[in-house]
């Protein structure tokens, strides 16, 4: 759709997935959707944020912002050949306060609930 141009645009160079630079999209909501879709509980009442299609730079980028933007303490762990963000299981309720009000119900198990 044309519609989705602009977003292709912003997150794709070519064919390749990336981060862009300007991350002030990232929104609760759209935060609570990325968990929806590409998180992952972690065994130590933490949880993944699958990005593992992006260079390690723009994770650290993610990951920095996150940090500054929510106040959401988090670390980069090696999956294979890729990285993936761990949420620390001490920000989950501060992921909580900022995304819950946007979790469909069936998907709040991400996050503990």
């Amino acid at each position: 759709l044309p519609v989705l141009n602009e977003f292709y645009s912003n997150f794709y160079d070519g064919k390749v997935k990336i981060v862009p630079l300007d991350l002030s999209s990232l929104s609760p909501l759209a935060l609570a959707h990325w968990i929806m879709q590409d998180g992952s509980r972690g065994t130590s009442k933490g949880f993944y944020l699958c990005t593992d299609s992006f260079t390690h730079a723009d994770i650290q980028r993610l990951s920095l912002y996150l940090s500054n933007r929510y106040d959401i303490k988090c670390s980069i762990h090696k999956s294979g050949g890729n990285y993936r963000i761990y949420i620390l299981a001490k920000s989950v309720e501060t992921v909580k306060i900022h995304i819950l009000p946007f979790m469909h119900k069936t998907m709040t198990y991400k996050l503990g609930v």
